[in-house]
């Protein structure tokens, strides 16, 4: 039978937290032993999957370890169930200093057109978008993102604009009436159990890898 934490006793807490941190100082000595001797280490720094989009907070370990590497290679990975009826899965790998790593995360993050759609929807000015005014809002979004690379399809905005709607109003997240789209009944879709809101998920996920990549910009312009 599984209880909590929080149900234990006193003692019983300390004594089970006294021995994961003995077996975390265990295996974080190895893992710099591994480093240190040159082989290859792979982790994942997050330790689950975010579910509003932005990073989770790195774990502690990332940061002891990061000295000990001769060479870092960030991977970073972006789920797309929008742009066809299956989800699609982009990843990118970047080389990256020590200085740079935990903030090259978000630069190196996949993006698609699928996070410019949902970053207008969440931005507009007004209640409802036109097709038209959605397809302007990415175009101008798209020529703004300097630095930023696109992901996935090469058909002009115009064409896979309207395919990234159609999927997002087929899955109720949006609503067409008489040419203007509304929010749609649901917030969000089983693929992303725990995300309670998908459209803000991927439009913060666009809004935190633009932050970083100004912030990046300006470390180094001040060197």
């Amino acid at each position: 039978q599984e209880v909590t934490m929080q149900t234990l006793l006193p003692n019983y807490k300390q004594f089970i937290k006294k021995n994961e941190r003995t077996k975390i100082e265990e295996e974080l000595q190895c893992a710099k032993f591994t480093l240190q001797a040159g082989e290859m280490l792979f982790l994942t720094p997050e330790g689950k999957y975010t579910q509003h989009g932005k990073l989770i907070q790195m774990k502690q370990a990332l940061k002891e370890l990061l000295p000990f590497a001769e060479r870092i290679i960030v991977s970073t990975i972006t789920y797309d169930p929008f742009i066809e009826k299956k989800m699609l899965v982009y990843v990118r790998f970047d080389h990256t200093s020590v200085e740079e790593a935990i903030t090259k995360l978000a630069i190196t993050r996949p993006v698609t057109l699928s996070h410019l759609v949902a970053y207008s929807w969440a931005h507009r000015k007004i209640d409802t978008m036109t097709m038209d005014e959605l397809i302007e809002s990415v175009r101008s979004l798209l020529q703004h993102m300097i630095g930023i690379k696109l992901s996935g399809s090469v058909q002009p905005i115009r064409t896979i604009v309207p395919i990234i709607v159609k999927r997002m109003t087929e899955y109720g997240l949006l609503k067409e009436i008489n040419g203007n789209y509304h929010q749609g009944i649901y917030m969000n879709i089983s693929e992303f159990p725990g995300v309670e809101d998908i459209l803000s998920y991927y439009s913060n996920m666009l809004e935190e890898t633009i932050q970083s990549l100004t912030f990046m910009d300006f470390a180094n312009s001040t060197e």
